[in-house]
């Protein structure tokens, strides 16, 4: 991102989880009823998503999993920023440094403009990373909280962009937001 060039490191200070794959079009048509996506299958990731749709998906999932009992006191489903979904793409503390998420070879791991076929395909069909996440070097973009600008400059609030290493997250309203992975 363009924050690696400016800061040395980055802290993430709390634990977080981060979904094995990416969301189907059967898991959003569960909660949200009208799948959005071009292209239709119910494993495929569901796509053509706005951050308003993830968003109000994420708050029903984090309903749906408290009413369970599933979610321990405290914990939400929300995006990613872009530094969390960066650092569990490059497979966490697990990382053994690949050039692409989970291996060198990009076949091995991503759906891309050379082995596509020009669609997306089921999710968790390719090698997952160190983590175990799968479809994070391609299939489709995968949106973050995070705003960024038409230069695709994350967006820092003066102190905090001047400071903090500490959990940074870009969050302004009326502006793009930052999409990670590959398509």
């Amino acid at each position: 991102t363009q924050l690696s060039k400016r800061f040395r490191s980055v802290e993430i200070s709390k634990p977080f989880w981060i979904g094995k794959y990416e969301v189907t079009q059967l898991q959003w048509q569960q909660l949200m009823i009208k799948n959005p996506s071009y292209f239709k299958g119910p494993y495929n990731p569901v796509e053509q998503v706005t951050l308003e749709g993830a968003n109000l998906f994420c708050k029903k999932l984090t309903q749906i999993e408290n009413d369970a009992g599933r979610l321990p006191d405290g914990y939400i489903y929300r995006l990613p920023t872009v530094h969390e979904w960066e650092f569990a793409a490059k497979g966490g503390v697990l990382s053994k440094h690949f050039k692409f998420s989970g291996s060198n070879h990009i076949d091995t791991v991503a759906w891309y403009l050379k082995n596509s076929e020009d669609h997306h395909h089921a999710v968790g069909m390719k090698k997952p990373n160190e983590l175990g996440a799968h479809d994070m070097s391609g299939n489709v973009w995968e949106l973050c909280i995070d705003s960024i600008d038409k230069n695709k400059t994350l967006f820092y609030k003066s102190k905090i962009y001047r400071h903090n290493h500490v959990d940074p997250v870009s969050l302004r309203n009326g502006v793009s937001y930052a999409y990670q992975g590959g398509g």
